[in-house]
């Protein structure tokens, strides 16, 4: 009798749920230590300088900020207040973002895709009081979160679940009992990357598949030249890499964010004038400067073969810049000038200086371009791009005189540094009439060391000539950036940055300058940054650096 009754209820008893086989992530980002994390985030000095900005609180006024205010909020409130016993209950072990693709739709294309919030607590009966409660007042009864397992669906759109020390939020019912059983760590760990290389202990990391990457417009090749010439060589890793891995570290007062892309051998040869190596390369030191950079780029061979670099439209439009350096230089540009140059263009940005024409109503940086001779160039090198520029001082007047514009007045001199040639317009000196004021008087300055600098403002060039160099190492992009003189040139042309921002929102004043005191709050709360991409072997770095004001 007993063994009967055993069978029958072995018949009667309902199958076991089979293990579903674990996601395919599009997208994995993980925080080994989010009690850390977040707490670096919301009681160290960063948390304090964005919370006391004014971008902050402009940010505070936005719709969409109040929505994300009034959720972080309603968690926090069961947990008293205290947004770290929150996320020391909900996620003390590690926190982790899936995403993957969308359900394949009737037309073949793929739907909206969806993602996954995992949390490992320390104290899961913590986190479900945490969670309890604001789910409670969704009209759902404690009775739906009875034990260590259970599972909810607000509205139709989100599910909670809990298994155990295991809480997730999701999108999507099914990818949550993907994730429920899953080896999370093993999960999130690519195979084609075993450690994201650099010197950031990051925070966050986590990799992104290459397609979605790619997922629209996104062209072959750049359409634009000067596109193709600075960022080439991240354009084709992108568009060719099946993987990208990101690293975030949130220090004192800034965010360092690094990423890394493979880069087949195939790409090292095809791009091989992106990548001339590492070299160390002088800088003018300049005590107001507001862009420092470099890009280590061979210009002979790109500009010989930059039909591999462009598309058919970009290349176009290069045919006639080709004829016009023809023009100036009296000799082929590729193989005459751009050979006997070092492969890297330096570049600077500043305000305008003392010795610039009187200011405009609407002011704008000084810039200035650095080349550097090899030791083996021709003599006669330096001729050819004075007489490049003095010809192209020509055709402006020959063009500003025809629509009755003054004309720039040539000068050569000696400076100590060596050879300026300089071109401005004249000021007026009669009383009638008011000085001109122009932002621009382009100058030339050769060195006798082959170092070469053409800038927009001879006050930048003298600054250049007298300053003293600093060497950094750079074998890809090198960039630093001060915001303060930039902020303060911005603060100075407001009216002209709202005026032209108008004409964008269709004649809309109040839009026009709710925009512009955005973007104006959001350079004042960024002191300084840099930029860095490099090649490592068979793997190429781009690394961002964004310090805080104090």
């Amino acid at each position: 009798m007993q063994i009967t009754l055993l069978c029958l209820s072995l018949f009667l008893q309902a199958p076991a749920t089979p293990e579903l086989e674990p996601p395919q992530p599009l997208l994995v980002l993980k925080m080994p230590d989010p009690v850390a994390t977040v707490g670096e985030f919301l009681h160290g000095a960063l948390h304090e300088t964005v919370v006391q900005s004014k971008l902050w609180g402009m940010a505070r006024k936005l719709p969409e900020f109040s929505a994300v205010e009034v959720g972080w909020n309603f968690f926090l409130k069961p947990a008293g207040g205290d947004a770290n016993l929150f996320v020391a209950s909900f996620a003390g072990d590690g926190l982790y973002l899936f995403v993957v693709a969308g359900p394949e739709l009737e037309n073949g294309e793929k739907g909206k895709g969806e993602w996954a919030l995992v949390g490992l607590g320390h104290d899961g009966e913590l986190a479900q009081d945490c969670f309890v409660p604001p789910l409670q007042l969704k009209g759902m009864a404690r009775s739906a979160f009875h034990g260590e397992s259970w599972e909810v669906q607000v509205d139709d759109k989100i599910t909670f679940m809990r298994q155990e020390n295991r809480f997730l939020i999701g999108s999507n019912a099914t990818l949550l009992h993907q994730l429920v059983g899953a080896d999370l760590a093993q999960l999130a760990a690519h195979e084609d990357i075993v450690q994201v290389d650099g010197n950031l202990p990051p925070d966050i990391s986590g990799w992104i598949n290459g397609d979605a990457l790619r997922k629209d417009g996104f062209t072959d090749k750049p359409n634009n030249a000067g596109a193709s010439y600075l960022f080439g060589e991240l354009h084709e890793a992108l568009r060719t890499a099946p993987w990208l891995a990101v690293e975030l570290d949130i220090q004192d007062q800034s965010l360092a964010l690094q990423f890394t892309t493979p880069a087949s051998e195939s790409f090292r040869d095809s791009h091989a004038p992106y990548f001339p190596g590492v070299r160390e390369i002088p800088m003018p030191a300049l005590e107001q400067g507001i862009l420092y950079g470099v890009f280590s780029r061979d210009l002979a061979h790109w500009w010989a073969g930059r039909a591999e670099y462009l598309t058919a439209r970009g290349l176009a439009e290069t045919i006639e810049g080709d004829g016009v350096l023809k023009l100036l230089f009296a000799r082929d540009p590729a193989a005459d000038v751009f050979l006997h140059l070092e492969p890297e263009i330096r570049w600077l940005v500043a305000p305008l200086q003392s010795s610039d024409a009187d200011r405009l109503s609407v002011e704008y940086p000084a810039a200035a371009m650095g080349l550097q001779f090899k030791e083996n160039a021709p003599d006669d090198l330096e001729q050819a791009f004075s007489n490049a520029f003095l010809s192209a001082i020509t055709f402006a007047n020959f063009d500003g005189g025809n629509m009755g514009q003054p004309t720039l007045e040539m000068n050569i001199r000696l400076h100590e540094s060596g050879k300026i040639y300089t071109a401005a317009y004249p000021k007026w000196t009669t009383e009638d009439k008011k000085p001109g004021r122009y932002n621009l008087s382009p100058s030339m300055l050769v060195m006798p060391n082959g170092g070469l600098w053409i800038s927009s403002s001879l006050g930048l060039l003298e600054e250049i000539a007298s300053a003293p160099v600093q060497m950094v190492s750079a074998g890809g992009m090198w960039l630093d950036f001060e915001m303060k003189e930039l902020a303060a040139i911005l603060h100075r042309d407001r009216a002209h940055v709202v005026a032209n921002r108008m004409l964008e929102e269709g004649g809309d004043l109040e839009a026009a300058e709710r925009f512009t005191e955005f973007v104006f709050a959001a350079i004042d709360l960024m002191q300084s940054g840099g930029v860095r991409s490099f090649l490592d072997g068979e793997k190429m770095h781009l690394e961002l650096q964004l310090n805080l004001s104090r």
